[in-house]
């Protein structure tokens, strides 16, 4: 009897015993496939892949995807599509040897008042000690579009279409920025809506208007309230309103500047939603200015170096806490120093210029 009983106690200890060495076998690969799975380089191929994306870069976008997406890749004319403005990581993960990153992605069509914010899921497998993107999944946030001289907006997947604005909500006169010295209040363009621009947590649109020579730039902060609101309360709300208009959901609309024969061309916010950098054409030459998105215009004092009949300012993208930015000469002038064309940044710190 003794020797049944430990036979028992000796074949649970055997039992248990290859029960922890295989569970520590377990953690043991799982550890090795994270030291093996480089997350750096995993990171480094989603980005590189979003910005081949936001620059319509299509092999640059295929060198970067395994075969099969790869060969399902393909870009629709520049005026069939919404170009992408900026984009921001919210999320990244590691699960065995796939890496998973979501960004925030800003819409917006050159010339035409339709933006959209969306999300965008990347999944970077690790394939013969390479790193392709395997899947890329949009989904839409909110939309901005014209419609009925209004700019209506559309919460996620919502039915109901609500107005952000309209023509007459634009103020009739504003201060202009651009000249220092001039304090007196200008009349603002507004014979039709320009270019839009969603800022990266969706609580502001960037917005343009303009006539048949100057355009106006603000800023609307969108009524967090109606986000929230469900159906049943949106038309209860409708109802209760006196006339067959949709409740307009702008709540405050700062401006940024009014600028004299001038077509607003793009609008990005940074990162942050901090500051604002307004892509503009003057006489068939693309300059930018910066402000802060309570109104301030940032004094960079580009045209002291690059003026204006002389050289062309690219506005390229945000790079961390950097302006990066193209110069080029201006084919019509021969006053331009080839020293000074080139690629530069600006420090979002202290604003200090430094070509690259």
């Amino acid at each position: 009897m003794i020797k049944k009983i430990l036979a028992i106690i000796l074949s649970s200890l055997f039992i248990f015993t290859m029960a922890c060495s295989k569970n520590h076998e377990k953690k043991a690969y799982e550890e090795a496939e994270k030291i093996l799975y480089d997350n750096k380089t995993s990171v480094e191929v989603a980005n590189n892949y979003m910005l081949a994306l936001a620059s319509n870069d299509l092999e640059g976008m295929k060198y970067l995807s395994n075969k099969d997406l790869a060969e399902s890749l393909n870009i629709k004319k520049q005026d069939d599509f919404m170009n992408i403005v900026g984009f921001r990581v919210e999320e990244s993960g590691q699960r065995g040897d796939s890496g998973l990153y979501k960004y925030t992605v800003c819409k917006s069509k050159e010339k035409s008042p339709n933006a959209t914010l969306e999300e965008y899921s990347l999944v970077v497998n690790k394939v013969d000690n390479e790193y392709k993107v395997e899947k890329v999944i949009a989904s839409p946030k909110y939309s901005a579009f014209y419609k009925d001289k209004n700019i209506k907006i559309r919460f996620e997947d919502e039915v109901k279409i609500n107005t952000l604005i309209n023509l007459d909500s634009i103020l009739d006169t504003a201060y202009s920025k651009q000249n220092k010295g001039d304090i007196s209040q200008v009349s603002v363009p507004k014979a039709e809506f320009g270019v839009l621009s969603f800022n990266f947590s969706g609580e502001k649109v960037a917005l343009s208007t303009k006539d048949d020579k100057n355009s106006y730039v603000g800023i609307i902060e969108i009524d967090d309230s109606q986000k929230t609101m469900n159906v049943e309360e949106q038309e209860n709300l409708q109802e209760k309103s006196s006339d067959d208009k949709d409740k307009i959901v702008g709540k405050k609309l700062t401006t940024l500047d009014i600028y004299d024969n001038c077509e607003i061309k793009k609008i990005q916010f940074t990162k942050d939603d901090s500051h604002v950098a307004v892509t503009y054409n003057i006489n068939g030459v693309d300059r930018f200015k910066f402000y802060k998105t309570s109104g301030d215009i940032i004094p960079l004092t580009l045209e002291d170096t690059f003026t204006e009949d002389t050289y062309s300012l690219i506005f390229k993208s945000y790079q961390d806490d950097e302006i990066l930015f193209n110069v080029e000469g201006v084919k019509e002038s021969n006053k331009v120093r080839q020293d000074l064309l080139g690629s530069y940044k600006i420090s979002l710190k202290d604003f200090k210029l430094t070509k690259i």
